[in-house]
């Protein structure tokens, strides 16, 4: 099984953060609500590589606000090494990248278990201190 590294990205803004809605068509976890988050590149920092994907994915402006523990998962694709990051946004309009996502919407952590979301999310969320 090979192993991934990557960052996870929890956007803020204000009281609410912003989840994503994968494509139907994508690879893992088609059609459930995720945060930001990739790969990191030959070269890059993990700080680098999520304000990069908060640029891609969502056309915000963000600024990392921290850093969370780093975790492991395996699942079917692979085994996954987390680097997961608080971020925060200056605005709340959103241009979601349609290779990568269908949807968005600003929620209270809170309301996280009224989404079907991918398995690390919620982690995420506890890691991060934000429910």
């Amino acid at each position: 099984m090979q192993t991934r590294v990557f960052t996870a990205g929890i956007i803020r803004y204000e009281d609410k953060i912003l989840i994503l809605k994968r494509r139907d068509i994508a690879e893992p976890s088609p059609g459930k609500w995720d945060s930001i988050g990739g790969s990191i590149k030959e070269e890059e920092t993990a700080e680098e590589c999520i304000l990069r994907e908060g640029k891609e994915e969502t056309g915000l402006d963000i600024k990392i606000i921290k850093k969370g523990k780093v975790f492991e998962f395996k699942n079917e694709h692979g085994n996954w090494v987390v680097i997961p990051f608080l971020c925060e946004a200056n605005s709340t309009k959103v241009k979601v990248n349609p290779r990568e996502h269908m949807e968005y919407k600003w929620i209270h952590p809170s309301e996280i278990d009224n989404y079907d979301c991918v398995p690390d999310l919620k982690k995420d969320l506890k890691i991060l201190g934000l429910i």
